[in-house]
Order: structure tokens, then C-alpha cells, then sequence
């Protein structure tokens, strides 16, 4: 008896973690400036515009994450906000539970939508304590980069880009749609942080912290950050 016991036990569990395996997905965001990976506070880049540059806190909302199969099944995932914060390496593993065999795309937002920045300041990743909630503007900065050029004329060269805006015509939310399928339970995204400088003159433009029309045109630059990895 205890012999058929265990065996059931044994089979239970066998059956448990094979399902677990089958409806765990982990999106795994690869931050990389043209190639190389970023290193906080301690690496200089080269931009396309010749400019040199540090870069000292990267901060962007994903949400909004939808799988999809290849015969078309569709899996949203629920309460899908998530800080990616190069200061925690943690953040940049999604895990996500969803039933999608035969993954063939994956499509989120970079940014919060209108609907949570109405509601005003919330708890998890929305909290304001991650410094990505504008109060006098009632909104989430959708995405955050900071850091120093020597192309920058200002106090300690220092650049600064808090990109947010949900009100017409200055919405940054941005969609990403990539073709990719799921290896072991595990996609790489690839993020080139250089396409947030694609065009950009650090001498010239170094600083956006407030919504309007050139917030709007760093999202559509930095949408094309996101690239399923060869890896």
C-alpha cells in the first residue's frame, strides 16, 4: 500500500511540474548599446551621432504583454505592468504564466496606459516610490535615461530624458509587435539603448522632462530599441 502510494505521490508531482514548465514563460530583456552589453556608470558609448556618453539609470514600463500561437490563439496577460530598472538585475526577468504552445509573436507597451494614469498613483511596479509618476501631471513617466556627455553643456554635462504623456496629441505610449518563438520556456529581447540617441545632438538636445511633441518623437525612437535575440 505504501509502495502505490508513493508511486501516486511521485506521479502527481511529475504531472504538477510538467504543467508548471508547459504554462511558464520568462521574458528576458538583454539591455546592449550597439552591440555591447551596458554597464551603469562605468562604460563610455559612442552614439551614431559621434557623441560619447555615460549612462547612469535606465528606467521603462513594458505592459500590456499578448502572446500569440501560430494558429492564432491569443494570451493577455493580467496586471502585465513591469519596471525594467537596470539598477535591478531582477527586473529584467518576466516571468509570465500562459497556456501558448507553438509561440509565434509577442507584442506589449512601452509605457503605461491612459487608463492607470488616470487612476492616479498605484501599488506593485506603479508604486511612485520607483520616482516614475509625475503627481503634478496626474501620469506615469513611461520611460527614464540619465546620464553625462562631455557634448553636454550643462551642470556636471549631465543629459536627462523623462519621456511621458498620455493626453492627445502628445500620447508616448508605444507598441511593439515581435515575431519570435519560445526556446525552453525563455525568449531574449534584445534592448539597444542607442536608438534612444538615434539623430540626437547631446550638445544641442540633451534634456526632455516634461510631455509635447519632442517627448512624442524620442518614443517612436526608442520603440525600435526591442529585437528578439540570435542568441
Amino acid at each position: 500500500m505504501n509502495h502505490i502510494k508513493t508511486s501516486l505521490l511521485l506521479l502527481i508531482l511529475f504531472l504538477s511540474l510538467t504543467c508548471f514548465s508547459n504554462d511558464t514563460l520568462t521574458i528576458v530583456i538583454h539591455p546592449s548599446f550597439r552591440g555591447i552589453p551596458v554597464q551603469l556608470n562605468s562604460t563610455d558609448y559612442i552614439n551614431n551621432n559621434g557623441d560619447t556618453l555615460r549612462i547612469s539609470r535606465v528606467r521603462i514600463y513594458i505592459s500590456n504583454i499578448e502572446l500569440k500561437s501560430k494558429t492564432g490563439e491569443t494570451h493577455t496577460a493580467a496586471n502585465s505592468y513591469h519596471l525594467i530598472d537596470l539598477e535591478k538585475p531582477a527586473s529584467l526577468n518576466i516571468k509570465l504564466k500562459s497556456g501558448i504552445k507553438d509561440l509565434s509573436k509577442i507584442r506589449f507597451s512601452v509605457g503605461v496606459d491612459s487608463a492607470s494614469c488616470v487612476s492616479g498613483a498605484m501599488s506593485g511596479d506603479l508604486d511612485p516610490i520607483y520616482g516614475m509618476y509625475w503627481a503634478w501631471n496626474s501620469g506615469y513617466i513611461n520611460a527614464k535615461i540619465e546620464g553625462t556627455s562631455n557634448q553636454c553643456k550643462t551642470h556636471n554635462n549631465r543629459f536627462e530624458f523623462h519621456i511621458g504623456g498620455y493626453l492627445s496629441p502628445y500620447q508616448t505610449i508605444q507598441n511593439v509587435q515581435l515575431e519570435t518563438k519560445a526556446k525552453n520556456g525563455r525568449i531574449t529581447i534584445d534592448m539597444d539603448l542607442n536608438e534612444w540617441f538615434e539623430d540626437i545632438d547631446l550638445g544641442e538636445e540633451n534634456s526632455i522632462l516634461i510631455p509635447g511633441g519632442k517627448a512624442v518623437e524620442m518614443s517612436k525612437r526608442y520603440k525600435k530599441m526591442f529585437s528578439i535575440s540570435a542568441q
